[in-house]
């Protein structure tokens, strides 16, 4: 990521890995493929009843593995993350 941010001529001060758990209510996360969102949304949209079904069944039985206590998704997460700015001249 260094190398990429200082080929676009971007002075990295400090780069980091973020590590951190996206929790989120699993009918709001299941809620943008169902309304078409993204590519997953799309892809869905365009199966018949029995293939949108099926994913529905996938993504409740895929997504169990990540529900809480508090029935919510405990999604593991990362980012790299970079303060810097322009090279002084």
């Amino acid at each position: 990521m260094r190398s990429l941010l200082n080929s676009a001529g971007v002075r990295i001060d400090r780069l980091w890995l973020h590590e951190f758990v996206h929790v989120v209510d699993p009918e709001l996360w299941w809620s943008g493929p169902s309304r078409g969102v993204a590519w997953i949304g799309q892809v869905y949209r365009a199966q018949s009843e029995a293939g949108a079904t099926a994913m529905e069944r996938a993504y409740r039985r895929l997504s169990a593995d990540y529900r809480g206590s508090d029935g919510l998704l405990h999604l593991p997460a990362s980012a790299i993350m970079a303060v810097g700015g322009r090279p002084t001249e």
